[in-house]
């Protein structure tokens, strides 16, 4: 499975075992990698999850109350847990394994963002929290037999198309230059007139498995929404080499 790997642990976010099993995951993904992980992060919407919970039980009253004051704890040998929160989760990590807990889809999105992962172990704040995430991305799921690859696009066309926006745009900020959304406009709408169906949430997702920052994603998602919506196929004698390209995506 590719870095990051992902391990989903489905079982009741209150229940008092379920942290030792993410804890268990996210040790055991950092061990095997090579090299070991550096850091172990616990990520929650909030600080006061930390001591409003009965998180603050299962971590122990003692490191509760150390990841409340921004300091870190041994949780094994050589192996140190910090503290974040969707306001205080950096950009970037180095060779971390991350505990997302309380998990739901924009915390999803931001650990998506986040740079220098080796592991995710998802610990759904419902049972359905973390649906779309799931469906992005090839995941464990603890106690279950392994999932199959995600296949996002069944359209080989818009896939291919969508391959050569990546390859065009500037990936490395989350939103889209103006340059940029231009070109994928005509992408999509090249691909609207040729009688493609554009799946909104699906090249959201599929934009995101392959490199896009989820902000610009979801930009690319609401912009494909708009062009689908539209009552007639949209026009595209203004675009340069317009059947060529299309051409090209075909073969």
């Amino acid at each position: 499975m590719a870095l990051p790997i992902r391990v989903v642990v489905p079982a009741d976010c209150q229940a008092p075992t379920t942290w030792a099993t993410a804890l268990k995951k996210a040790l055991e993904i950092g061990k095997k990698a090579q090299p070991p992980a550096s850091e172990y992060i616990l990520v929650t919407h909030t600080k006061q999850q930390l001591s409003q919970t009965a998180l603050r039980s299962h971590i122990g009253v003692d490191n509760a109350k150390a990841l409340l004051a921004n300091k870190v704890i041994n949780i094994t040998e050589g192996c140190d847990l910090r503290h974040a929160t969707l306001h205080t989760l950096p950009n970037s990590a180095q060779q971390a394994v991350v505990i997302a807990y309380f998990a739901e889809e924009k915390m999803m999105e931001k650990i998506d963002s986040l740079a220098g992962l080796i592991g995710i172990v998802v610990v759904p704040e419902s049972s359905n929290a973390v649906d779309t995430w799931s469906k992005r991305w090839t995941h464990a799921v603890h106690g279950q037999p392994p999932t199959a690859p995600v296949k996002l696009i069944s359209d080989r066309v818009v896939e291919k198309a969508l391959q050569g926006l990546s390859g065009t745009v500037n990936l490395s900020i989350g939103v889209m230059h103006p340059l940029d959304k231009d070109q994928a406009n005509e992408t999509l709408r090249i691909l609207r007139n040729k009688g493609h169906a554009l799946e909104p949430d699906k090249i959201k997702s599929w934009a995101i498995q392959n490199g896009w920052k989820p902000t610009a994603a979801d930009e690319l998602a609401k912009l494909a929404a708009k062009i689908q919506a539209l009552k007639s196929k949209p026009p595209i004698k203004s675009f340069p080499d317009a059947d060529g390209k299309y051409q090209r995506w075909s073969t």
